[in-house]
């Protein structure tokens, strides 16, 4: 007769090898997707190189957060520094030596910057738990901008207050950037963001 504590021993080794497979489950299915190879075809355009379009590009790299996870320099490094949660290394930008400048072509630089982007907002993938969820920016009428009138959107971007007056989290909505966007910028942004589809909230 199969004592108790042998009982006690099998029921302990199947938990056990219950979670080895569920965790080799999931490395496997987590490594395939980072692993998978999405073809993107970028369309071609032209780089100017003349200095208004430099210093233009500058103040671009400053308040769309370019420098705020890549530094000042672009040089890259250790932008969240949180041993009991995450660091988290920006790449360095740079055409120098390690640099993805020195070694990127323009189509590099339009599949990096441009691919990916819904606007539905919703949780941020790889943020803290407690990190605000992103508003959706799409012109649905129900969760977006859809109702939305330039004048709001201004108010939204230089002082992190929503229409109804509710007042945004200004690290997690970075008001310290967008407040620094010129009139046609921000006309610009407004204009393009009324004309994607519109999307529920959290479709990413």
């Amino acid at each position: 007769m199969i004592s108790v504590a042998s009982w006690l021993v099998r029921i302990l080794a199947g938990v056990i090898g219950f979670i080895v497979i569920v965790v080799a489950m999931l490395y496997l299915v987590s490594g395939a997707r980072l692993g998978k190879h999405w073809g993107i075809s970028p369309e071609a355009v032209v780089i100017p190189t003349d200095s208004a379009s430099i210093a233009y590009g500058q103040h671009v790299a400053a308040i769309r957060g370019c420098t705020g996870c890549h530094l000042a320099n672009l040089a890259g490094g250790a932008f969240i520094d949180a041993p009991e949660f995450a660091r988290l290394w920006a790449r360095n930008l740079t055409p120098g030596k390690g640099g993805a400048g020195a070694t990127y072509a323009d189509a590099d630089w339009v599949r990096s910057i441009r691919h990916g982007d819904t606007f539905s907002g919703g949780k941020i993938p790889g943020g803290p738990p407690n990190m605000p969820p992103a508003r959706n920016l799409t012109p649905d009428v129900a969760t977006g901008i859809g109702t939305w009138s330039l004048e709001e959107f201004r108010t939204v971007l230089r002082e992190g207050r929503l229409p109804n007056g509710t007042q945004l989290d200004t690290l997690a909505m970075p008001v310290r950037l967008t407040r620094h966007l010129t009139e046609l910028e921000t006309a610009a942004l407004f204009t393009y963001f009324k004309s994607v589809p519109a999307k529920p909230y959290g479709n990413r």
